[in-house]
């Protein structure tokens, strides 16, 4: 057993030959040693020789790990410190045995870029292990600036920029720029996925709503840059994608989107939805039902909030554009300018987080009759308040089920009303309140309507809070 220092006062016993088994994979990957972050992070306030040549040139202070370190929107460094809420919690906030796991992540993610990295020939195999060593000490470094400001104020979305800024710092913009990440692997999968629509041909609107929950969960990306996307990879890939296709959602407000939808349709009503996209994969398929729905509601528009940085394998402008000019997607194609609207914006987070949108985000939340956040991590850090919403995504990992109650592999589809948040955060994890607790699914309109697959009449259907043990 070691005793690990996060803070003053903040401290853990660590058995790191049993970490493995709490390990935090990142989008499947795993490093041979998970513990190896959290190693070196109680190392280096013993031992500053570790931290010699992590670099090149002098360490910056407090104040210089800030400036080269911390994210910035709209040019301004982003609000930083005491009293400044980051969703869902910061890590000031996590008891200690959270944030073990935490650091677990940590160690995960720098190996995963890292290693694609490798896989592209942009470094070496035999400087992979070096490195994975090097960003963990620059990271710890970070860390425990000023009595650990950094680590005590960050949030998993905060902290996710942080790894990859330390790795652009190691390897240089050339071969990894912060603001342009694995572009050669998302545009890889994307083609892939593109590829694949031939199968999925003449599938229903909440059929192709269920896909893109599916396809968050398959991991396409993780045999893409291994270079397995063959065989039984593929067939694993696609098996995944269908999956909620097959199963009850726990929570299941999709036929609430169509109704509201094809209520102004009848009414000859304009009705425009904001949408926030994930990753590049899944969002193909939400793209499907949105075009799916355009062709049959033309009273029914949606502006899409893209981001002009490619940040891990999130959807953004660039893969819009190649999305636009695939076959499967002429009908979206044909009505852009008007069913079909982009709001283009900067963001730094692997997640929009509410407190740190734009005025051009704003703008576009506030056109909208309603919003569709996909993703995980954005219900997370994207929780829009003042508008009617729908959240989309599966559950993984403990933060998920903390605020949702709900168990991994749960897929959502749920509407959360105005004025309602999908979950309220409290530092006694007891008094959290649950999307389960929030929101309830809506149950089907009784009236007959048009299905919009079928052609028939049809009926409408990382860290934890301070009192969760791991």
């Amino acid at each position: 057993m070691s005793r690990i220092e996060f803070w003053a006062n903040c401290s853990a016993e660590v058995d790191l030959a049993k970490i493995r088994t709490a390990s935090v994979s990142v989008k499947g990957e795993c490093f041979r040693d998970p513990g190896r972050c959290l190693e070196l992070f109680g190392n280096v306030g013993r031992r500053s020789d570790l931290l010699r040549g992590v670099i090149n040139g002098p360490l910056p202070g407090f104040d210089g790990v800030c400036e080269k370190f911390l994210p910035r929107v709209s040019g301004k460094r982003v609000p930083f410190g005491a009293g400044i809420e980051q969703p869902p919690f910061t890590w000031g906030d996590c008891n200690p045995q959270a944030l073990v796991v935490n650091f677990t992540y940590n160690t995960n993610a720098i190996y995963r870029i890292l290693n694609n990295l490798n896989r592209q020939d942009l470094i070496i195999s035999s400087r992979l292990e070096g490195l994975v060593d090097r960003a963990c000490l620059l990271l710890s470094y970070i860390y425990q600036q000023e009595d650990a400001y950094v680590l005590k104020h960050l949030n998993n979305n905060i902290n996710m920029y942080l790894i990859s800024r330390v790795v652009e710092e190691l390897v240089g913009k050339a071969a990894y720029d912060v603001d342009r990440q694995e572009p050669q692997l998302t545009r890889t999968s994307l083609e892939q996925t593109l590829k694949s629509l031939v199968a999925y041909s003449s599938k229903s609107v909440s059929q192709y709503m269920a896909l893109a929950l599916g396809r968050g969960v398959a991991f396409q990306e993780q045999a893409v840059s291994a270079g397995c996307l063959e065989g039984s990879e593929h067939a694993s890939v696609e098996a995944k994608t269908i999956q909620y296709t097959e199963e009850r959602l726990a929570l299941d407000d999709r036929q609430h989107l169509i109704d509201r939808v094809l209520m102004a349709e009848d009414d000859g009503r304009d009705i425009r939805m904001c949408a926030i996209l994930d990753d590049t994969s899944e969002t193909v398929f939400d793209l499907l039902w949105m075009q799916e729905l355009m062709k049959r509601c033309r009273h029914f528009s949606v502006e899409l909030l893209l981001n002009r940085l490619q940040v891990s394998i999130n959807f953004s402008s660039d893969m819009m554009a190649r999305v636009l000019e695939n076959e499967h997607f002429s009908e979206l194609r044909r009505r852009g300018g008007s069913q079909l609207l982009i709001r283009h914006i900067f963001c730094p987070l692997i997640s929009y987080q509410t407190n740190l949108l734009t005025g051009t985000a704003h703008n576009a939340l506030r056109a909208a009759d309603f919003v569709y956040v996909k993703g995980l991590n954005f219900f997370e850090t994207c929780q829009i308040g003042n508008k009617d919403r729908y959240h989309a995504f599966v559950v993984l990992g403990p933060i998920s089920q903390l605020y949702t109650g709900l168990q991994d592999y749960d897929g959502v589809f749920v509407h959360v009303p105005r004025g309602v948040m999908g979950y309220t955060h409290d530092r006694d994890s007891s008094k959290i309140r649950t999307l389960v607790g929030a929101c309830s699914p809506k149950p089907p309109r009784s009236s007959v309507r048009v299905d919009l697959g079928a052609g028939a009449p049809s009926t409408e259907d990382l860290g934890t809070p301070r009192s969760v043990q791991t």
